[in-house]
């Protein structure tokens, strides 16, 4: 079994959302994969797919959002389930003012 984790980015007080990071987990179910990323509130470090945008360097992101699922496709009267994990984090916040 194979888990999809699929990053987005949240502007802190913004609703927009934008796909930084997407990653394969093999062998692994959702309800695997979860605990390991970490929970709301923590921070994690990404690397952008997208390092023309973003740069190559892993950033801070702090967890806004974890949730566990699966998509169903149906390509060719052929169903295909898809196991995911949706990780919505934003900038980190910063307590110095």
């Amino acid at each position: 079994m194979t888990t999809l984790v699929l990053y987005k980015y949240r502007a802190p007080g913004s609703s927009k959302t934008g796909e930084i990071k997407t990653e394969t987990w093999p062998s692994h179910t959702p309800q695997e994969v979860l605990p390991l990323i970490g929970s709301v509130g923590d921070t994690i470090k990404l690397r952008s797919d997208y390092p023309e945008e973003y740069g190559n360097d892993p950033k801070d992101y702090q967890i806004e959002y974890c949730q566990d699922g699966a998509i169903q496709f149906l390509d060719d009267l052929d169903r295909t389930v898809l196991n995911m994990v949706l990780v919505i984090v934003t900038d980190p916040r910063s307590d110095s003012v």
